[in-house]
């Protein structure tokens, strides 16, 4: 056994790459994606929910891994961002941490996003902002504040009123009005 030669790992490419930073980062987001899509969470024929959560899933979900996903919205890029909402999305969909999402920071982060593509986070904000753990059980079960403003995640960094106009009007019209669209 301690004859065989230790193997040197290096990492040296040499000419022209194929994908700059945000192409390489778009490709495997969209990799990603479609793996997810592999593994719904979901019976397509009876749409009951399968358990355990797909190891795909459950692996993105991980600590270690949602963090580093949830800090791509930071990069900006309009297109980078759509995908990653789009993992998003698919991430949360019947899953039983959805309640621990925010601790990955993703609130803040989709909220500092400046691109005019925000339909995908409506639907986001729309699906897990109520769903959100960020209080003590002993807080949320107290009867002094039931208001959509002290249970939604979104309490402290968004107006009530653009809470409210989530919950009520949907995504789509979310969307138009935080774009200043509306009418």
């Amino acid at each position: 056994m301690d004859r065989i030669p230790q193997l040197k790992w290096t990492l040296v490419a040499g000419g022209q790459s194929l994908f700059n930073d945000s192409e390489l980062a778009a490709t495997i987001l969209d990799i990603l994606i479609s793996m997810c899509a592999l593994y719904p969470s979901r019976d397509q024929v009876t749409g009951a929910i399968i358990r355990p959560f797909p190891k795909i899933k459950r692996l993105l979900n991980d600590p270690t891994c949602l963090p580093h996903l949830v800090q791509l919205l930071l990069t900006f890029d309009p297109s980078l961002v759509e995908k990653i909402v789009t993992l998003l999305n698919t991430l949360v969909q019947d899953n039983p941490l959805l309640a621990q999402f925010y601790m990955s920071g993703v609130f803040y982060f989709i909220l500092m996003y400046t691109g005019s593509n925000i339909l995908p986070i409506g639907h986001f904000l729309k699906y897990t902002h109520l769903a959100q753990a960020f209080r003590s059980d002993e807080q949320q079960q107290s009867g002094e504040k039931k208001d959509l403003f002290f249970r939604s995640i979104l309490g402290h960094l968004l107006p009530e009123a653009m809470i409210c106009y989530l919950e009520n009007h949907g995504p789509e019209k979310f969307a138009q009005m935080f774009l200043g669209k509306y009418r």
